[in-house]
């Protein structure tokens, strides 16, 4: 992965809110919230994810064909959305879920904006992807296990009853996002179904188990001729985003969609492009109210250097809120809807950051220290 060399435009840094593995409870060697590195973000390993793509564009020469899916006119970039912003600095007021490779191995930790960093799991395999309950009471996350294959677990909010709720049985998993009514959860699954039919799908399993469960491929984003990954579900549960790519059609890239979900969270309608762009797209986030979402765009094609973005619902008045060399990914709304929290490596090492999403450049950085810091996902609030 490529090193930011610059620096954001008037850094804010709050040593009382700036989390350190040189912290409280120094036993743990590790007491931030960060994720995996170079291997893991969004879910999955980006070093698989290039196998993946390598593959996949052999494929396509072998194979070939594409699909032409229903779309909306490519998001341009404004430099004002319009939006009200609310007044005084920003402020870091939420809990958050992340990822840190600081013990030796990626795991589970919690940050608050009143205490140190805690750390929820302990294990010798690499965990990703926390995501909270609707209700807070709970987290879903991924591990990879020692065959490799990557897993679904869940666990209280404090880290205790963790048991496996989803045996995928595949090494690529991309995204979890819970369903609002807290019973089902989304995921985006690696397969292989023969020569021609390989990519992701995004299924729903039950929370419930067992890890034997096979998952339900949700209508219309589970076709063999195409690939859907990273699935976020707004709070009311009526739309769903996701990324998506037409088989092995050339350019290979990702792009952002959005569509109906049905009250059974099974089947969704009225699917619709919303960015259409030369780089890869993924990650998107909804804000809380739904009227907007986030997502980590490539700038250029196989560039490697991603920026967190912002548009309206409808793909309307999209713009970038990072522009830096290197890499901005894992974007997740603050609570209030006035920030994008997200993962950066321009120091070297990925740690997370807050940033005003609507056209203010005042940036907070939430953790520091060694180790890596990555997928943070912010608590339901109240």
């Amino acid at each position: 992965m490529a090193i930011i060399s610059e620096r954001y435009h008037r850094y804010n840094r709050l040593p009382a809110t700036c989390a350190s593995d040189q912290g409280a409870n120094v036993d743990l060697n590790v007491t931030v919230l960060y994720n995996r590195s170079p291997m893991y973000w969004g879910g999955a390993c980006a070093s698989m994810r290039r196998v993946v793509v390598s593959l996949c564009a052999i494929v396509a020469v072998l194979v070939g064909g594409c699909a032409t899916p229903e779309s909306s006119p490519s998001v341009t970039p404004s430099a004002y959305p319009g939006r009200q912003l609310p007044e005084g600095p920003l402020l870091f007021g939420d809990t958050i879920a992340y990822v840190s490779d600081g013990p030796g191995n990626y795991e589970v930790f919690v940050l608050s904006p009143d205490s140190q960093p805690a750390r929820l799991t302990e294990s010798e395999e690499d965990e990703s992807s926390p995501v909270w309950s609707p209700d807070g009471t709970m987290i879903a996350f991924s591990r990879q296990e020692a065959d490799g294959t990557i897993d679904v677990w869940i666990m209280d909010a404090d880290g205790g009853s963790r048991h496996r709720i989803y045996d995928s049985g595949s090494i690529f998993l991309e995204g979890i996002a819970w369903h609002p009514n807290g019973r089902s959860i989304y995921l985006g699954r690696g397969y292989f179904d023969g020569p021609g039919n390989m990519g992701l799908k995004v299924i729903a399993i039950s929370v419930e188990g067992p890890e034997t469960q096979s998952g339900l491929g949700v209508e219309r984003l589970w076709d063999p001729h195409f690939t859907y990954a990273y699935p976020s579900v707004t709070v009311d549960g009526a739309k769903v985003a996701f990324a998506h790519y037409e088989r092995y059609a050339l350019p290979f890239r990702l792009d952002i969609y959005t569509g109906d979900l049905a009250a059974d969270g099974m089947s969704v309608h009225r699917i619709v492009r919303l960015t259409e762009e030369e780089g890869g797209d993924l990650s998107p986030a909804w804000s809380r109210d739904g009227t907007a979402l986030a997502w980590a765009h490539e700038t250029a094609r196989n560039s490697e250097n991603y920026d967190i973005w912002v548009m309206n619902a409808d793909g309307s008045e999209g713009r970038p809120v990072t522009s830096e060399p290197g890499q901005e990914v894992d974007p997740v709304w603050s609570s209030d809807g006035r920030a994008v929290i997200y993962a950066s490596d321009e120091g070297g090492s990925f740690q997370l950051y807050m940033r005003s999403a609507w056209g203010d450049e005042e940036v907070l950085q939430l953790t520091n220290g060694g180790g890596n810091k990555l997928n943070p996902h912010v608590k339901p609030s109240p």
